[in-house]
């Protein structure tokens, strides 16, 4: 099982990484739907606040702090009050429950809270994966750290249009993380593959993306 430090990871989300590289990394290659620092900036924010909030509560809880997640984010995601049994893949039983139910969001959201690209995004994950959007609490506990196979590393811009998303796996190169991915297309994807096995040295020689200050 994959051993987190909680602190490390969460600063890796506001800073590039120092210091000692993991020895294999895979990535997501997203193509974004509207400009990759923004985009890489949003799921920055959406995945540290979920790593943040397990962090600071724990999972040993009926229902985890919502308060850390970005509202755009919230009102894409459905809400219900009952969190699903954990499956063996990392998912739970009530992934799509929300939605069947007619529930369309967090209490209080609205689509003008939405951007236009985070809209765009969340209905090409229905279309991509046949998926409805996950609900909030279930995504949420996703990020216990006796589930999650993965932990982020950076995101990148290779040629200015795409963004690598860069995860640290310990070497494993085939991993359950559709919580990622269902957050990659929310944050404003028109498509998503991988996880794909990269060399680090690709990650050393392109910028990091989504930074606070990176250029637009």
């Amino acid at each position: 099982m994959l051993e987190h430090s909680a602190s490390e990871e969460i600063a890796r989300f506001t800073a590039r990484p120092a210091g000692t590289t993991p020895p294999a990394v895979t990535a997501l290659r997203v193509e974004p739907v509207g400009d990759p620092q923004t985009y890489a900036h949003r799921l920055r924010e959406v995945l540290s606040g979920a790593v943040r909030t397990g962090a600071a509560q724990g999972f040993d809880v009926d229902a985890l702090d919502e308060s850390r997640i970005p509202s755009w984010f919230s009102a894409v995601t459905a809400t219900t009050a009952v969190r699903g049994t954990t499956a063996a893949n990392g998912t739970t039983a009530a992934h799509g429950t929300a939605a069947a139910h007619g529930t369309a969001g967090t209490a209080g959201k609205t689509p003008a809270d939405v951007p236009g690209e985070v809209a765009a995004g969340a209905v090409r994950y229905g279309a991509d994966r046949d998926e409805d959007p996950w609900d909030l609490q279930e995504w949420l506990f996703c990020f216990d750290p006796q589930l999650r196979r993965w932990r982020w590393w950076d995101a990148t811009t290779p040629d200015g249009h795409t963004v690598l998303v860069w995860l640290d796996t310990r070497g494993e190169t085939v991993i359950p993380c559709e919580e990622l991915r269902w957050a990659a297309y929310a944050c404003g994807a028109r498509s998503v593959t991988g996880p794909l096995p990269l060399p680090v040295e690709d990650w050393r020689r392109q910028p990091s993306a989504g930074l606070p200050g990176a250029p637009a």
